[in-house]
């Protein structure tokens, strides 16, 4: 049995001196006492909803993203896990939770465009700051098999070990990591020398943070069929599910984009407008594909039927605007047709 405790006094537990023992437990944190392990559990799992308190420097980083609500939170929860036990670390006699980046190794699963990447840097950057991993380096392997598999015995393992090597103390971000299982039937395949060394230097004490990514479905079958890698080195808990953007959230990026590159938009041009003519020409498969990039293309393409209808001899006050009918000739052109519903 668990017994839910504040800083309830009259708990006959061992949890009332627990707590009584520092003023900054009794006004800031949440403590359950487990009678079945008769131990105190403090932190996330025992905060009530609503508590976490805002991380100064991840709120300044998220500041301004569109969507990834749920991906938000799990940062907020992460940030409030470290900063808790680096509170409890400090206190002589005070149990902790280490944590230390062999441990917190995670999977982002998700289409592509859908902000794996951005968070992955986000996260180095978070984990620096709080003093996780030593380093603020972040390597980036954009295609696992096309960076980490050589074509002769040996090199394979050396490309390996030098990416792990280049990311010492700070974060390595493997994308399409599925890759590493898959063999090629056609030709002598090192897929597998690669992952064996994966595996081996997943367990070093100086590895780097490492996140592999890939399309949910894939990157469920590679951690389940690869022995030793869910949930041993890649736990549940440390998964990150991207969903794709709605027409609404493409929309708010159409118009960060916009903010960021100071054109002027016409008055007929709002979120309303932009989230209905990607929603009428770009369909669920088009979304997945592309997600926050359909948002970039649109905008540079937009800018540049705006381009090809200005006179460089003639440029007037409405010269920066972006009018409705450059939205249109943009979809045309992404979508290679001569209809834009808008």
């Amino acid at each position: 049995m668990v017994k839910r405790a504040g800083i309830d006094p009259l708990l006959n537990t061992p949890l009332d001196k627990y707590m009584a023992a520092n003023s900054f437990w009794q006004h800031h944190v949440e403590a359950v006492w487990d009678e079945a392990k008769h131990r105190v559990i403090i932190g996330p799992q025992s905060k009530k909803k609503g508590s976490l308190r805002p991380d100064p420097f991840l709120e300044r980083e998220m500041e301004g993203v569109v969507g990834l609500s749920e991906i938000k939170a799990k940062l907020r929860d992460l940030a409030h896990t470290v900063r808790l036990n680096a509170k409890f670390k400090s206190k002589p006699g005070t149990p902790y939770q280490e944590l230390k980046p062999k441990s917190m190794h995670m999977t982002f699963k998700g289409n592509p465009g859908s902000g794996k990447t951005f968070t992955a840097r986000l996260i180095g950057k978070l984990l620096y700051e709080l003093k996780v991993v030593a380093s603020n380096t972040f390597v980036e392997v954009k295609s696992a098999r096309a960076e980490l598999v050589a074509g002769f015995v040996g090199q394979t393992a050396e490309k390996t070990r030098a990416k792990f090597a280049e990311a010492k103390g700070g974060i390595l971000f493997i994308d399409e990591a599925y890759q590493l299982s898959e063999t090629d039937q056609d030709t002598k395949d090192y897929g597998r020398e690669a992952l064996n060394e994966f595996l081996t230097l997943l367990e070093e004490d100086d590895a780097p943070l490492v996140i592999v990514a890939g399309y949910s479905d894939k990157m469920d079958r590679f951690l389940d069929s690869v022995k030793g890698l869910r949930p041993k080195r890649f736990k549940k808990k440390n998964e990150f599910f991207f969903p794709d953007y709605t027409p609404e959230e493409l929309a708010e990026i159409f118009l960060s984009v916009n903010k960021r590159k100071q054109f002027r938009l016409s008055p007929g041009i709002s979120k309303d407008f932009v989230a209905t003519a990607i929603g009428k020409n770009f369909n669920d498969a088009d979304r997945s594909a592309m997600n926050a990039q359909i948002a970039v293309d649109l905008f540079e393409s937009a800018v540049e039927q705006r381009d090809f209808r200005l006179d460089p001899d003639s440029l007037t006050h409405d010269s920066q605007t972006i009018f409705p009918e450059d939205i249109q000739k943009a979809i045309q052109v992404m979508k290679g047709t001569r209809h834009a519903d808008l």
